[in-house]
């Protein structure tokens, strides 16, 4: 089983915070603990989201990404975005970590 889509990683994320906490620990190795063992946990993931939005604030959401100043704002970035030269390429890691780590000139 592999979760697809945009919120993949941090699904994945939540499901090896899962893991540590509630998987057999005399099991080494993933492919040995059951899918009796993990469907509990996955069954947990995917029932726990957080209600941080209510209806009407959702609506204003999918009004406001569908407006036409969204789009154009959204276009904009996008193109700005596609001109730099330089990737980000230290995960989640902050600019600020990784300077103090010594990996920034």
């Amino acid at each position: 089983m592999r979760a697809t889509g945009p919120n993949a990683p941090r699904f994945a994320n939540e499901i090896g915070v899962e893991v540590r906490q509630y998987a057999p620990l005399k099991k080494i190795w993933w492919k040995d603990v059951t899918d009796a063992e993990k469907s509990p946990m996955y069954s947990r993931k995917a029932r726990k989201h957080d209600e941080v939005l209510n209806q009407d604030y959702w609506d204003f959401l999918c009004d406001y990404w569908e407006s036409e100043a969204f789009k154009k704002k959204s276009k904009r970035n996008a193109t700005n975005r596609s001109k730099l030269t330089h990737g980000h390429c230290s995960g989640s890691r902050s600019f600020l970590n990784t300077q103090a780590m010594g990996h920034f000139i």
